[in-house]
């Protein structure tokens, strides 16, 4: 009988050894930090990234800042991903590796000035024009073949350089063309588009045995539609 009291007093212990173990194990130890840009449509954009990720059994948190400064600390490995951007950056930001699947696609315009004589712009225009934009000035040279224009992070902000006569050309996505044209009755915005992109999601290399199980869940996300579920 005193053997087998001592065996349960064992049994008790460890148990609640083990217990305490689970316990005091750091609640976000799995967690993975997404960053991305502080934007209203990033924000949208998040449902998306968590459904995926919940789809292959990890839990995320988001991290919403200054566009470059997100990419800077992505790359650096303070957070885990990039929320989404566009094919390219992986080569100004050698630490980031894109998930293939896309997660979203934007569509980019031009706002222009009434009284302008412009009635269409391409990437290649922008080399003789002066134009403001909230992309990565890196990315904007590559496609326009040097001209970074002004970097501006507010389209609300570029829609009145543009009223206001300071740059003849704002570049930005549609949706915030549209909404913001919308408030000033001296602009438009350019019917033909300037492009349409792909937006993809990119982790740290670190974390680059995701990048199978994200693509498989993000495919079977966007079987929906690719822009399903996003409400921009």
């Amino acid at each position: 009988m005193s053997s087998l009291r001592w065996e349960k007093k064992i049994a008790f212990v460890i148990l609640a050894f083990a217990t305490l173990i689970v316990v005091t194990k750091p609640l976000d130890a799995s967690e993975y930090r997404i960053s991305t840009i502080d934007t209203d449509r990033a924000r949208l954009l998040t449902t998306k990234a968590k459904a995926a990720y919940e789809a292959i059994g990890q839990d995320v948190s988001f991290h919403f800042q200054p566009s470059k400064r997100s990419l800077l600390e992505v790359n650096s490995g303070k957070y885990d991903a990039e929320l989404a951007q566009v094919q390219g950056v992986e080569d100004l930001f050698p630490n980031l590796e894109m998930v293939p699947e896309p997660i979203f696609e934007v569509s980019v315009s031009a706002v222009v000035r009434k009284s302008s004589d412009i009635t269409s712009v391409s990437w290649d225009d922008l080399q003789t024009l002066t134009f403001a934009t909230p992309f990565i000035k890196r990315l904007v040279e590559n496609r326009t073949g040097g001209n970074s224009g002004i970097t501006v992070q507010s389209p609300r902000d570029i829609v009145h350089m543009v009223s206001h006569e300071r740059v003849d050309v704002g570049i930005m996505l549609t949706i915030d063309a549209i909404e913001y044209a919308a408030l000033d009755n001296k602009v438009i915005v350019v019917s033909k588009l300037v492009e349409k992109r792909l937006l993809y999601h990119f982790v740290h290399q670190k974390h680059r045995e995701l990048i199978p199980a994200l693509t498989k869940a993000l495919r079977e996300i966007n079987k929906k539609g690719l822009t399903a579920g996003v409400a921009f």
